[in-house]
C-alpha cells in the first residue's frame, strides 16, 4: 500500500497536470465557463431549498438547526461523490488514447 502512494507522490504534477486540463475542457464549451462549475450547484440547492422550505413547507429537523443548513450539508457531498463517480466512470472511455498508447505505472491508473 505504501508503494503505491509513495508512486501517486512522485507523479503528483503529472495527476495535478491531467485534472487541470480535463476541468478546462469540461467547461470549454459552456457559456458561463468555469463559473458554471459552481453556479450550478449552488442553483440546484436554491431550487431544492424552495421547493421543500416553501412549496412542502419542511419544519427545521431540530430547535437550533435550520432545514437549509441541514440540507446543503448533507447535499455537498452527495454533488462530491455523484460528480465523482460519473467521471470515474467515464474516464477511461473518454481517455482511451492515452491509456493505450502511453505508459503509465499502475498505481496512477488505479
Amino acid at each position: 500500500m505504501s508503494l503505491m502512494i509513495q508512486e501517486l507522490i512522485k507523479s503528483r504534477r503529472l495527476i495535478i497536470t491531467l485534472a487541470k486540463n480535463d476541468f478546462k475542457t469540461k467547461y470549454a464549451g459552456s457559456f458561463f465557463g468555469i463559473f458554471w462549475a459552481f453556479a450550478q450547484p449552488v442553483i440546484t440547492i436554491l431550487v431544492f431549498w424552495f421547493v421543500f422550505q416553501v412549496g412542502l413547507r419542511s419544519t427545521p429537523v431540530n430547535d437550533n438547526l435550520p432545514f437549509a443548513l441541514w440540507f446543503i450539508t448533507g447535499l455537498i457531498p452527495w454533488f462530491y461523490f455523484s460528480d465523482a463517480l460519473t467521471n470515474i466512470t467515464n474516464c477511461f472511455y473518454e481517455y482511451n488514447y492515452m491509456v493505450k498508447k502511453v505508459m503509465f505505472k499502475i498505481g496512477i491508473q488505479s
